[in-house]
């Protein structure tokens, strides 16, 4: 079946609110809550931290749930619109505080909304990405839908990273500008779904003996049958490692530009955007490199570049510096977009997996579904690694930190980034074996 371009890249305009209401959280929910809401930190940090575990246990749950489940004869799209409807509502609430008077009814509002969030978060993303691979099984066309839904993506960010600002500058009549941020990201969630599901209609049709039974059975011999495959745990285990490296990245990048770099925030958002433009536009320069050179190959070379990059480049810019760290803006935003391919390297594998069990239909929600998982519990490790390094180099919140504590952080940032990327990519080289191209 010939799939019209326009609906390709329609297929991608879910991922606007999944990626802006992420980023929206991973920036200003702790800070929103101690500052603005009058939380404690380590409440505040428990009810995040459990909310991410959640997260990351639901994620292959509902992968088996979507491989397994057919309403009206589609597998993945019933799911689109409900989901995003609550995800909408639980981010307006999450950013919406009522009045309390006490740090448990802080804690409890906290925990329940941050739960719903990320429930509805994966209702709507697990099945999203494992639909790119329904929607096609040529190589080619695949690999384009998912390189769309990382462009929607990183518009996502943009937007997820603006809008706060853009509320605190021009829509003063809101509580915060986190507050008004998350309307506007609601609004932007449910659209961008909505163009999903009126583009992508007839896309989803499965036969009713290709759908699998649904039971608590089949899920675990799907995860059994899943770790087995050890082209995919190996791939999993580079990947959460990459991500660990990522997440610190993340966590420390205003640390460093902030204390080390001692740049004002202007210059922060400009060096972030510029990396993010490179990011979108090196997502179709590596979908195309796919036509010459392995996707394994070119995962691994850039996830080393990258790394090497990392060790030795941040600790040696000097302060006030804009050139350097726009530098490795510009090559760093080159080697992150080839992560494109491990989506597609994930429903490569699943579809070697049904070739071989003689299946027909690959368990592309399972697959994703522990992909997520596994992603999940490197970030929440990450976040929990970086408060423990922070306190242990002597940084202390509320204070200017000494020049020595401002190195220690660019130390972390390089060469404690980098280190967890150049084991990933060794990880890739050494134990990843090579899938059918």
């Amino acid at each position: 079946m010939t799939i019209p371009r326009l609906k390709r890249i329609a297929y991608g305009a879910a991922e606007l609110g999944v990626s802006g209401s992420e980023v929206m959280i991973r920036v200003s929910l702790l800070i929103f809550y101690t500052q603005t809401v009058g939380l404690e930190p380590y409440l505040a940090s428990y009810a995040i931290a459990i909310g991410v575990i959640w997260d990351a246990i639901t994620d292959p749950l509902m992968g088996h749930i979507s491989d397994a489940i057919s309403i009206n004869g589609e597998k993945r799209r019933p799911f689109f619109l409900p989901a995003a409807i609550g995800l909408a509502v639980s981010l307006i609430c999450l950013f919406n505080v009522p009045s309390l008077d006490s740090q448990i009814k802080k804690f409890i509002y906290l925990f329940v909304t941050y739960i719903c969030t990320n429930t509805f978060l994966t209702i709507l993303s697990v099945p999203h990405t494992a639909f790119a691979g329904d929607i096609s099984r040529e190589k080619n066309i695949r690999m384009e839908l998912f390189g769309w839904r990382m462009l929607f993506s990183n518009f996502g960010l943009l937007l997820g990273t603006a809008i706060p600002a853009i509320v605190t500058s021009y829509l003063g009549y809101f509580s915060s500008a986190d507050a008004g941020a998350s309307w506007i990201m609601a609004a932007i969630t449910i659209l961008g779904v909505l163009t999903t599901l009126l583009s992508t209609s007839g896309l989803d049709q499965v036969k009713k003996s290709q759908t699998q039974q649904h039971s608590f059975k089949t899920y675990r011999q799907n995860l059994s049958q899943i770790l087995s495959n050890k082209s995919f745990l190996w791939l999993l285990i580079a990947y959460m490692v990459a991500t660990i490296g990522l997440t610190l990245n993340s966590s420390l990048a205003l640390y460093y530009y902030t204390f080390y770099l001692r740049l004002d925030d202007v210059t922060i958002r400009a060096i972030i955007a510029f990396f993010m433009l490179i990011f979108c536009l090196g997502i179709p320069l590596w979908l195309w490199s796919t036509k010459f050179f392995p996707k394994r190959k070119i995962l691994t070379y850039n996830v080393f570049s990258l790394g090497i990059m990392t060790v030795f480049s941040y600790p040696l810019f000097p302060p006030l510096s804009i050139y350097g760290p726009l530098a490795a803006g510009l090559f760093g935003g080159i080697f992150v977009a080839a992560v494109v391919l491990l989506d597609v390297a994930v429903a490569d594998l699943a579809d070697q997996e049904a070739q071989k069990i003689d299946s027909h239909e690959p368990r592309l929600g399972a697959y994703f579904g522990f992909w997520k998982m596994g992603g999940k519990f490197s970030r929440a490790f990450a976040l929990i690694l970086t408060g423990h390094a922070l306190t242990s180099i002597g940084f202390v919140a509320g204070k200017l930190p000494d020049p020595e504590v401002s190195f220690s952080i660019a130390l972390l940032f390089g060469p404690g980034v980098g280190g967890f990327l150049l084991l990933a990519a060794l990880i890739l080289y050494f134990k990843f074996e090579k899938i059918k191209e």
